[in-house]
């Protein structure tokens, strides 16, 4: 019998909190406060038995319709509407209409719109946009990563100042929303270079940069790194529970970015969403069950082979030994050069 895994969630322990347990999933209870994102659900079996009866009979229609149609793809999915009976008339009719009136990116929203609600809708979706004249749009991750100028710019060679201060009250004002920064991570593996996303999450990629420019994150360790999930770092005290004087920056969720591929850079926080401080991580895979709950505020254009090098540390586990070595972080405005 095979036996389910699930991901577990990005947290910070924060070791001076005096509270109620915090109840986490996977029945593990902790005496402090920490960041966790829930596992995600099993889905229901029985959506599949009777999802998985609809979709036949959708597809058998669609089938037998196309063959004895030599119309356009809307006529033809029209003919399937007209046979399938009257439960999903209106979904069908809506795509159809779409196809007719604004064939292109339209429909194929609005098919993917229908997508996510009965399995029977996500047939007729994936029906919609395989009948339909639409061009598959480009993927955008690998567009990110072919195009971005981070991906073939230079390093600064810029010094943190001396005796910079460790702990602040809070992040000054060092970025413009409006240019480009990258973001350059040194590894004892090599060098992961970023794209970051100030439109998407200004007060992220201020933070970032301000704490990054006063060496806050070099000489720290990579304290939780887990298989097929992520590594986390940007803790002083290599323990998850330490930041830089202040975790009070705000969720910043843009509807656009999500968990869905290797290399995104996502702010870590305690379960009040309004609470990031210092500790960042960068996923190794999809993680669709951080979406719309932890900020995105930038992607790997460069270096993944380096972040998949980087040790494997769980301190659930009560690891004797330190994490890997983050060496340094610097920062370049792509607008200015600097």
């Amino acid at each position: 019998m095979a036996t389910k895994t699930t991901k577990k969630p990005i947290k910070t322990v924060r070791a001076n909190s005096i509270g109620k347990p915090a109840s986490v999933p996977g029945k593990t209870r902790l005496t402090t406060k920490q960041f966790f994102a829930p596992a995600p659900k099993s889905p229901n079996p029985l959506v599949f038995v009777v999802g998985g009866a609809a979709v036949l009979a959708i597809i058998l229609v669609i089938i037998f319709a196309t063959r004895n149609q030599s119309s356009s793809p809307a006529a033809s999915l029209s003919t399937a509407l007209d046979s399938s009976g009257s439960a999903n008339t209106n979904s069908l009719q809506t795509i159809v209409a779409l196809m007719t009136s604004e064939p292109g990116s339209t429909a194929s929203a609005a098919a993917r719109g229908l997508s996510n609600s009965t399995p029977v809708n996500s047939a007729v979706a994936g029906a919609a946009v395989a009948l339909s004249p639409i061009t598959p749009q480009p993927n955008p991750t690998a567009f990110v990563a072919a195009n971005s100028p981070c991906a073939t710019a230079t390093a600064p060679t810029t010094v943190p100042p001396a005796n910079a201060p460790k702990q602040f009250k809070a992040p000054q004002t060092v970025i413009d929303p409006t240019h480009l920064y990258c973001a350059f991570v040194t590894t004892a593996h090599g060098v992961i270079v970023l794209e970051l996303f100030p439109k998407s999450a200004p007060q992220h990629v201020n933070n970032f940069v301000f704490l990054a420019g006063q060496g806050f994150y070099d000489g720290l360790t990579w304290h939780r790194v887990l298989s097929g999930f992520m590594a986390q770092t940007g803790d002083p005290l290599g323990t998850g529970g330490g930041g830089p004087g202040y975790s009070n920056l705000p969720l910043e969720i843009d509807p656009a970015l999500r968990y869905d591929k290797p290399g995104v850079l996502g702010m870590a926080r305690t379960n009040d969403p309004n609470s990031a401080g210092s500790q960042f991580f960068i996923t190794f895979g999809p993680a669709a069950n951080l979406d719309g709950a932890y900020t995105i505020f930038g992607q790997v254009v460069k270096g993944l082979d380096v972040l998949n090098a980087i040790t494997l540390r769980n301190p659930d586990d009560n690891p004797t030994t330190p994490g890997d070595t983050l060496i340094s972080i610097r920062t370049l405005d792509v607008s200015t050069g600097k």
